[in-house]
């Protein structure tokens, strides 16, 4: 993988990796925000729950402590439901804050909650 992408102008010019190869990662992206970035990443504020297995550890603990100043999320509700379920998505927005849940319907279960981003 490299860094070279085209920006597509139906979309507001901000990249975000998968998987990102460290060479590039927290690099400069011409004509773009590489939320890998500082002032918007740093390694201690992130947690990722990719393949049910969080890396840097389980935020549950520090979240209930309240140890964070602020914490970039990446989760992935899909991992945690079954084959074939759907999953429902609601946000709502309060000035600067988005909150969301997500939730499989069909059985009443909340696969995500209390999800909040503030936009800067």
């Amino acid at each position: 993988m490299n860094p070279n992408i085209d920006l597509d102008a139906r979309f507001d010019p901000v990249v975000a990796w998968h998987n990102p190869n460290p060479e590039f990662m927290a690099g400069l992206v011409e004509g773009a925000v590489n939320v890998m970035s500082e002032p918007w990443f740093s390694r201690d504020h992130y947690r990722s729950d990719s393949n049910q297995h969080w890396r840097a550890g389980c935020p549950h603990a520090e979240l209930a402590a309240a140890e964070f100043e602020w914490l970039q999320l990446l989760t992935h509700p899909e991992i945690w439901v079954y084959p074939g379920e759907t999953i429902r998505t609601e946000m709502w927005r309060d000035g600067n804050v988005v909150s969301f849940r997500s939730t499989v319907a069909a059985r009443g279960v909340t696969v995500l909650n209390n999800g909040r981003a503030e936009i800067r």
